[in-house]
């Protein structure tokens, strides 16, 4: 369908937008493409399209990574439960300090600045 269609009742969708110019629910609008839980993971890439905030479990020792980068402005969170297993966050992640230590359930903040610069912070 194209061009400008008026409706006599408002559009009805049930899923989020994956490409521009698609329709988007008022619930993905106002929470920034929500939270999205990954589930058990062992070498994680994130593809930052998918939500704005990430929750994962690391079930052995690996990398964190990114699938897709989401675009210029993008932010958000990545909650990481059993850290302890995390070795690495691969490139494009950078840490304006690096980071070691990780235990427990860490929180880490990113930026996406470009393709091969998304700033990280550990909350």
């Amino acid at each position: 369908i194209a061009g400008v269609k008026t409706f006599n009742a408002a559009p009805v969708c049930s899923a989020n937008p994956t490409e521009d110019a698609q329709l988007a629910r008022k619930w993905y609008v106002d929470y920034g493409g929500g939270i999205k839980n990954l589930g058990n993971q062992t070498a994680p890439k994130i593809d930052l399209r998918q939500a704005q905030h990430f929750i994962l479990t690391m079930t052995a020792r690996g990398a964190i990574g990114i699938a897709n980068w989401g675009g210029a402005g993008k932010s958000g969170t990545i909650t990481v439960n059993n850290a302890q297993n995390i070795t690495a966050f691969s490139a494009p992640f950078k840490f304006r300090v690096a980071q070691s230590g990780f235990s427990g359930t860490e929180t880490f903040a990113y930026f996406c600045i470009a393709s091969n610069n998304v700033i990280l912070v550990r909350t």
